[in-house]
């Protein structure tokens, strides 16, 4: 009998060890709540534990180290990080913010997260969400280290895609969308055009529509997917609300899509102060790596607020467009497919003066499987004749320096396309807002050298 008390009392005392050292299976929940996995700043000033190096395989740490961070405002994970020193200013007058208070909550994507399926994030914009200007894209990104924090919420798989495409608008946005976004299935999208569009000096009236029509598109083939709307600056625009900020606000606006707006955030951080917000540049758009961590964190901020539990709830779209202008329906008239004596259909790598001088399309690979060819005049003087039915027309390629386009619709309206740089991308709406019959456009290459190439003419219906 004693010998029996002794063997209980050994057992008891060997699981009294185990408990108090932590032996056993290390769960990781579903979704964490609180500021567990990344030091986001809270309206005091005051920072949650950061531990991004915890969890599963799923949940790769940040930094080359992988320590913990404790970096008040930030979780880099670079030892060498020093938050940005805040400038007073005096009678400093807040910006407004982008409220979500009126926007849908991504519990469909939560939804996922928490039972483990896999979830499609894709990311679609231009050179800031591709991490130009990073020393390491693909993880010290906005993208990057936002998609490793979706990875650090969930036990199952996150199958994050880079659309981004570097100097492009919401134009070219729109006419790959199929392509470079719906053929991914995203359950979560990210949208980030508004820069590039006040680049391109595209109209607020097409930036809408553009936009429009990718939260349309996406919500016909999948109700429930989420999207957030990303709103960027530079720093001459630091502060401002320029006209394709303001177009893509009101787009969301409507659609009851939440918006990320990482100048606004910072302006209000920084007290107005530009030298603060320029020491997070590497030029004067692309942010550097802090930069980008500070873009990530207000982001991830923004998603703990809107990671919410829920029933799975498509979202519906208002009845009427928007745009009373806009399109439904879009379509790539490629090189291959149109007729024209005098122009040469080659495959992008068949040039070598454009091979030479580098085209956004004979490189980015995601342009080359969408247009593989483009036509070439053989000599000055061409000319394209093009037929076809709907309520806008555009243009995709290439115009170099030196050379031009002349464009006329049904024998009257005339607009000329001159190219600026050796390598110019051009996504162009040439008309809009037609009346949706049919419509003649003739095409003449003007200038010299023709170094033009087309990629395809692309039209839209209501």
């Amino acid at each position: 009998m004693k010998c029996f008390i002794k063997t209980v009392s050994l057992i008891l005392a060997l699981m009294l060890l185990l408990s108090l050292f932590g032996c056993g299976e290390d769960k990781k929940p579903a979704f964490v709540a609180e500021d567990e996995y990344y030091n986001i700043e809270d309206e005091n000033g005051a920072s949650g534990q950061s531990d991004a190096g915890n969890g599963d395989s799923n949940n790769t740490s940040q930094g080359e180290s992988g320590n913990n961070s404790q970096n008040s405002g930030s979780d880099s994970g670079d030892d060498d990080f020093e938050p940005i020193e805040i400038i007073e200013r005096d009678g400093f007058i807040p910006k407004e913010i982008p409220t979500r208070k009126n926007a849908y909550k991504l519990s469909n994507t939560m939804n996922k997260l928490q039972s483990g399926k896999t979830v499609n994030v894709v990311y679609y914009g231009g050179s800031v969400t591709g991490g130009t200007g990073s020393s390491d894209p693909e993880k010290k990104s906005w993208r990057a280290l936002t998609t490793e924090f979706l990875k650090s919420q969930t036990s199952g798989t996150v199958n994050a895609v880079n659309s981004a495409l570097g100097g492009t608008g919401s134009y070219l946005g729109a006419a790959r969308f199929e392509q470079s976004v719906l053929a991914y299935d995203p359950d979560l999208l990210f949208i980030e055009f508004a820069i590039n569009d006040k680049y391109s000096d595209l109209s607020v009236q097409q930036s809408k529509a553009d936009i429009e029509y990718m939260i349309r598109k996406l919500n016909a083939k999948n109700p429930c997917a989420d999207i957030v709307i990303v709103l960027v600056t530079n720093d001459s625009l630091y502060g401002s609300q320029y006209p394709t900020y303001n177009a893509h606000r009101e787009v969301a606006d409507h659609y009851g899509v939440p918006i990320v707006d990482f100048g606004c955030e910072l302006y209000n951080k920084f007290k107005g102060s530009s030298e603060s917000f320029k020491k997070l540049l590497s030029d004067s758009v692309h942010p550097n790596d802090e930069g980008y961590r500070a873009y990530a964190d207000i982001m991830i901020a923004a998603l703990k607020e809107m990671l919410v539990s829920a029933p799975d709830a498509p979202h519906n779209m208002p009845a009427s467009k928007l745009c009373k202008n806009g399109f439904s329906t879009l379509k790539n008239h490629l090189a291959s497919t149109i007729s024209a004596t005098g122009w040469s259909c080659k495959w992008w790598f068949d040039n070598r003066d454009y091979e030479k001088e580098g085209s956004q399309f004979r490189y980015s690979g995601d342009l080359k499987a969408i247009y593989p060819k483009y036509l070439a005049p053989d000599e000055i003087g061409n000319t394209i004749t093009f037929k076809f039915t709907g309520n806008s027309f555009g243009i995709l390629g290439t115009v170099k320096e030196g050379a031009s386009l002349k464009i006329v619709l049904d024998g009257s309206t005339e607009k000329t396309v001159a190219g600026v740089s050796r390598s110019e991308l051009l996504e162009y709406p040439v008309f809009e807002n037609l009346e949706n019959t049919s419509h003649t456009v003739t095409v003449t290459v003007i200038g010299n050298p023709p170094y033009v190439a087309i990629a395809a003419f692309v039209t839209t219906n209501p």
